[in-house]
């Protein structure tokens, strides 16, 4: 299976199953989900045929390498409200992970999305083995300044922030590093008090 084609239903194929499901529904909101949305070779043309029709679109989180200026403005034009990513961590964890994101993309990404007017939804994880302490209070101060960012260009827009608990999982390079459930509560508890003067949605 790893060595066959890539293969993508068609632009024609999805939109035609969206009309249908609206023909059968009566609904016009339409949620586009995958594994990772954004990589759809023909994302763009996708989200212009089917707000062209009058669908609402949301997207499910997407990777950050593949979201373009082009797709958020289709997005937001389309009724969206609200985009979803997945930076997973500081800068130095990521690429110890080999999620190596540049800052400067991430950045990007979270302007064009306050621009438009569009709300955030931010996932992140705790708990990595090579996390210290100071790894935990600059990703605090790492979505402070994405709220700072947000409040300087609509103060009206939302930001949830998702934390979730990192768990060795095989069949990954991290599939041997140990699980300290008291170590987890420690850094979580260190984490939510750098929010203690802050109104901020947590999932």
């Amino acid at each position: 299976y790893l060595y066959r084609p890539l293969r993508e239903t068609s632009v024609e194929r999805l939109v035609e199953i969206a009309e249908k499901t609206r023909e059968n529904t009566g609904f016009s909101k339409i949620f586009l989900s995958a594994d990772a949305i954004a990589d759809y070779s023909r994302i763009d043309e996708l989200i212009s045929s089917l707000q062209q029709r009058g669908f609402n679109i949301e997207l499910a989180s997407s990777r950050i390498e593949s979201i373009t200026k082009e797709s958020l403005k289709q997005l937001k034009q389309s009724g969206g409200q609200l985009i979803s990513i997945n930076p997973e961590s500081i800068d130095r964890i990521r690429k110890s992970i080999n999620k190596d994101i540049p800052e400067n993309l991430i950045q990007n990404v979270v302007e064009y999305a306050f621009e438009l007017g569009l709300n955030l939804r931010i996932s992140f994880m705790l708990g990595f083995s090579n996390e210290t302490e100071a790894d935990i209070i600059e990703l605090a101060e790492y979505i402070k300044s994405i709220v700072k960012t947000k409040n300087s260009i609509n103060e009206d827009l939302s930001i949830k922030v998702k934390i979730s608990l990192f768990v060795p999982k095989p069949q990954t390079s991290l599939q041997w590093d140990a699980y300290d459930l008291d170590l987890m509560e420690s850094k979580v508890d260190l984490f939510m008090d750098q929010f203690d003067d802050m109104d901020l949605q947590f999932l």
